[in-house]
C-alpha cells in the first residue's frame, strides 16, 4: 500500500521471547478491558504512514495459546484494530501480518532482523515493544519516543534502572544509555528508523561487539533497539526525540499488576436510585407486552443529584466503566438505553433483570484471589433507593 498511498513504513512488534517476566507470554495476556495486550501497543499508534504492521511471535506460544491458527490471530487482531490482511486488504489501511518463528530468539533486535529478511521489509520501520503502550503518529524518519519524567508521569513507570534514557538538545538525540539513569527522559519502547537495511547493518556491528565480549566474559550478549540507536548515533544519523505524553506499562508482573488498578467498575441501580418512576410507569408497563416505547424516559424522571454523583464517581478514575442494574426486563433494553441518553446518565454496561435490592459481588482479581465486596460504597454518598 506504499506509493501513491503515502504509507511507507512497516511497524515491527517483537514478541518472540520466552516470557520470563510475568506469566505466560507478555502478548496475548487478557487486559482488565477484555483486550489483550497486543491490541493496546497498537491501537494508540497513528498509522496514516503505515504499510504493514507485522507482529512476530513464537509458534509454540501459537500453537499454546491460539491453537495453532496463525491465520485467526491475524484476522482476529486486524478485526479488532481496524486493519486489513494480505487475504482480506481494507481500502486506505494498513495490512496486519503475523510472523510466528519455529525458534526463539536471542533478544528483539534479532527479531526485528528475522522480519526484515523473512517479510521483505524495504525502506522506513518502526519498532514497538509489546511491554507497553503510547500514543505516538508512526513517521518513516528516525526517532526515538520517551516519557519526560515528572512527579505525576512518574507513578506509570515501574523498574526505572531496567529502561534506557536518552538525551537530547533541541529536540534531537545527543546519547542513548541503556539500564542507566542518565537522563529525566525514559525510552518507552517505539524507535523509528529511515532504513531497515540501516538497522540491519547497524545491529550486525553491535552483535559482534557484543559476542566479542561476552567471549571475553565482559557482555552480556544481549542487544537492545538502543544499543542500535547508538551506534546508528555514533555514525552520524540524526535521530528526532519524540516526547510522548502518556505511557502504560506492564512490563513486570508489578507493573502489570499496577496497570491493572487503573481499570474500575462503577456500578450503580438505576431504579429508585437514579431514576424515580412516575405515575405513569405501570401504563407502560402495560404497554410493553404489546409495543415497545422507544424509550422509557417519559415515565421516569432523574434523581439529579445522584445522577451528578454516579457521573462524578465515574469520571473521577482514569479507565472506568460504568455499569448499570436495573430490574426491567430484557426486552426494554432499547427503551432503558434511550432513557439513560436522554437523561445523560454514563453506561457503559447495562445489565436488566437484576432486583432492586443490595448486592454482594465476588471479584476475581488478577492474583486470582476471590475477594468479596459489598455494594454500597458509592450509594453510601447519595440517596437510599425510593419507592
Amino acid at each position: 500500500m506504499a506509493g501513491d498511498t503515502g504509507r511507507t513504513v512497516t511497524v515491527v512488534v517483537p514478541a518472540a521471547g520466552r516470557a520470563s517476566r510475568s506469566r505466560g507470554p507478555i502478548w496475548c495476556r487478557r487486559r482488565p478491558d477484555g483486550s489483550i495486550t497486543l491490541e493496546a501497543v497498537i491501537k494508540p499508534l497513528g498509522l496514516a504512514h503505515v504499510a504493514r504492521v507485522i507482529v512476530v511471535v513464537l509458534r509454540d506460544h501459537v500453537d499454546s495459546h491460539c491453537g495453532g491458527d496463525a491465520a485467526g490471530l491475524t484476522q482476529y487482531l486486524a478485526t479488532k484494530l481496524g486493519l486489513g490482511t494480505a487475504d482480506r486488504p481494507v481500502d486506505d489501511k494498513a495490512t496486519l501480518e503475523v510472523l510466528a518463528l519455529e525458534n526463539e530468539t536471542a533478544d528483539a533486535t534479532e527479531t526485528v532482523c528475522q522480519a526484515i529478511e523473512r517479510c521483505g521489509i524495504d525502506g522506513p520501520i518502526f519498532v514497538k515493544d509489546c511491554d507497553g503502550s503510547f500514543p505516538h503518529v508512526v513517521a518513516d524518519d528516525d526517532h526515538v519516543c520517551v516519557l519526560p519524567i515528572t512527579s505525576e508521569s512518574v507513578t506509570s513507570l515501574h523498574d526505572l534502572p531496567s529502561k534506557s534514557f536518552a538525551d537530547e538538545c533541541g529536540g534531537v538525540l545527543t546519547n542513548i544509555v541503556e539500564k542507566q539513569i542518565v537522563s529525566d527522559l525514559a525510552c518507552v519502547g517505539g524507535f523509528g528508523f529511515a532504513s531497515a537495511a540501516a538497522f540491519q547493518r547497524a545491529q550486525e556491528k553491535v552483535r559482534a561487539a557484543s559476542n566479542s565480549a561476552t567471549r571475553a566474559g565482559n557482555g552480556p550478549g544481549r542487544v537492545f533497539t538502543s544499543h542500535v540507536a547508538l551506534q546508528m548515533l555514533v555514525e552520524e544519523t540524526v535521530f528526532r526525540v519524540i516526547k510522548v505524553p502518556t505511557f502504560e506499562d506492564w512490563k513486570t508482573a508489578e507493573a502489570w499488576a499496577a496497570n491493572s488498578q487503573q481499570y474500575k467498575n462503577v456500578l450503580m441501580h438505576l431504579d429508585g436510585v437514579l431514576v424515580r418512576p412516575k405515575q405513569t410507569w405501570l401504563a407502560a408497563a402495560i404497554r410493553e407486552m404489546a409495543d415497545q416505547p422507544a424509550s422509557l424516559a417519559p415515565h421516569f424522571e432523574p434523581i439529579a443529584e445522584n445522577v451528578a454523583a454516579f457521573r462524578a464517581a465515574v469520571t473521577s478514575v482514569k479507565s472506568a466503566r460504568a455499569v448499570v442494574l436495573s430490574s426491567l426486563s430484557e426486552a426494554s433494553r432499547p427503551a432503558v438505553a434511550a432513557m439513560l441518553k436522554e437523561f445523560n446518565i454514563p453506561c457503559d454496561s447495562l445489565v436488566l433483570g437484576c432486583s432492586a435490592v443490595g448486592s454482594t459481588f465476588l471479584l476475581a482479581h488478577d492474583t486470582l484471589h476471590i475477594q468479596p465486596h459489598a455494594a454500597g460504597s458509592l450509594t453510601s454518598a447519595v440517596a437510599t433507593p425510593s419507592a
